[in-house]
Formats: structure tokens, C-alpha cells, sequence
């Protein structure tokens, strides 16, 4: 990668920290960026982090040997479908989103899954932007890849060597699987915790006394319901039939519990508890 001229289309939280530590393993290499707002992302060339912004992004990813799209789930696929056709046959195509089989699909039809390798960074932040991007959010933290049964295994070979360099430990998934396992631990907690929060703020009396005692457990539970807006709308445009499965799950179990609370099956609840404290302690 010392050599490589690496192109990120969309430089935010994910793709900014990525850049960051491809920097600091990679000095040699030419890093640029491309975004709809350039002025969002001038401190990456300030830093060190990039070489240049580029101007143009189809003229760009010609030139690349590794293409990051590192935008929302939605414009990456717009993005990746822009440049499909200006793509050398040798480059790699790599992206940061956190939905897999949609864009997998899109490399597909588009004739691209030999030189497609999505990727799944398993780390953030409430905050997002480049000026919050920090290589260390890669640290220990699982990056998913998600190869096709076209994928070049020398894509897969070079992703999995640069994830490791990163500090990251990768993991191999199929891209449906993916997205199945993302709504249960990511996508379906997110909203959840975002409900949980909206109990509270319809149901609070006009002295704010629920959110006033609201303490750790809760703002524990609730943190990530502080995240970016538009980018949860794209994440559930992007895996609505996996978000809708594992949802419809997570309902029959407080629908359950609910029964259970009214029926007065405490023993159940208890059970609740002690079935899956222990599990919770895996993790």
C-alpha cells in the first residue's frame, strides 16, 4: 500500500479515521479525498492525513489503485454506480457502510464483484465529521469484510493484511449474513435506545421530572440514541427487511414479557435475567 494511490470518496468519521491510519502505516502513499463539501474536510490536508482534495471524482477513481467510498449507504451506491464505468480492472473498491448486501448487489450488476470487497468498520462515535475521525477508534475493534464468491483473493488477501496493520481484527461474513447480525447488535438497539428516550419525553410532566433522575442505567441504555439522524434514515433505507425481522423479534420478546408481567409469570422474568446475564457477559 506504500506505493498505492488511494482514493476516498467521502471522508467522515469511519472513512476519515481509516485515512488517518493508512497515513501513519503508509507514508509513501498518494491519499486523496472527494466530497459534495470540500471545505469539510481541508484540515485532512492541513494534518497530513491527504494529499489533495480532488476536484473530480470520476477522473480520480480512474487513477486509483484502492477506491474507499465512505459515504452514507445510499450515496455510496449512487457514488460507486458514477464511477463504475472509469474503474481500472486491477483497482480494489472497498466501502465503510454499515449494510452490505445492497451495495454487494450493486457491484454485481454493475460487473464489479471480482474487484468489490465491502468492509464494515465495527466502531464510532455520537459525533460525526472528519474532525472527529481518530485512527485509534480502529483499535481492537472487529472490521467486517464481505467478500462475493468473485471476489479476487488477492483483494481479500491485501484487506485483510491492511486491517490487521490498522489494529483491527477481521472477520469474514457473507454480505446478507452481514446485515442480519448488524441489525440485531446495532441497527434494532439504535432505535431502540431512540424509543426509549421518546417514552421518557412524551411521558415527562411539564418540571421535567423524568429527565431530571434519569441516571446511569439509563443514560447508559440511551447514548447511542444521540446519534446522526440522517445517517440512521440511510442505514434503515439500506436494511429495512433485516432491521424489520430482527425488530419484529425484539417485539415478541417485551410482548412476552409483557404477558408474563400481567399474567404474574415472575418466574419467567427472573428467567429473563439469568438466561441471558451470563451470555451478556461474552461479549
Amino acid at each position: 500500500m506504500n506505493d498505492k494511490k488511494i482514493f476516498f470518496i467521502g471522508l467522515g468519521l469511519i472513512g476519515g479515521s481509516v485515512a488517518k491510519g493508512l497515513r501513519m502505516l503508509y507514508p509513501g502513499a498518494r491519499i486523496t479525498a472527494w466530497t459534495r463539501h470540500r471545505d469539510r474536510i481541508e484540515a485532512a490536508v492541513s494534518d497530513g492525513t491527504l494529499n489533495d482534495i480532488e476536484t473530480d471524482m470520476i477522473k480520480a477513481a480512474s487513477d486509483a489503485d484502492v477506491i474507499y467510498l465512505c459515504a452514507p449507504t445510499v450515496r455510496n451506491i449512487e457514488n460507486l454506480r458514477a464511477i463504475a464505468p472509469h474503474i481500472r480492472p486491477d483497482a480494489l473498491i472497498t466501502d465503510v457502510g454499515s449494510v452490505k448486501s445492497d451495495i454487494s448487489a450493486c457491484a454485481e450488476e454493475l460487473k464489479l464483484s471480482k474487484q468489490f470487497l465491502g468492509g464494515h468498520p465495527m466502531c464510532g462515535k455520537e459525533k460525526v465529521g472528519y474532525e472527529y475521525a481518530d485512527a485509534a477508534l480502529l483499535k481492537n475493534a472487529y472490521y467486517i469484510l464481505t467478500p462475493s464468491k468473485e471476489t479476487e483473493q488477492r483483494h481479500i488477501d491485501m484487506m485483510t493484511s491492511v486491517v490487521k496493520a490498522l489494529g483491527a481484527i477481521p472477520k469474514l461474513a457473507e454480505p446478507a449474513y452481514h446485515d442480519l447480525a448488524a441489525a440485531a447488535i446495532s441497527h434494532v438497539p439504535h432505535l431502540a435506545a431512540a424509543g426509549l428516550v421518546e417514552l421518557v419525553r412524551t411521558n415527562d410532566n411539564g418540571d421535567g421530572f423524568m429527565r431530571t433522575i434519569a441516571a446511569g442505567g439509563f443514560k447508559d441504555t440511551t447514548r447511542i440514541a444521540s446519534s446522526d439522524p440522517a445517517m440512521w434514515e440511510n442505514i434503515c433505507r439500506s436494511n429495512t427487511e433485516s432491521i424489520h425481522l430482527m425488530l419484529r423479534k425484539f417485539i415478541d420478546i417485551l410482548e412476552n414479557t409483557d404477558k408474563d408481567l400481567i399474567e404474574g409469570n415472575f418466574d419467567r422474568i427472573n428467567a429473563l435475567f439469568a438466561e441471558n446475564g451470563p451470555y451478556r457477559l461474552t461479549m
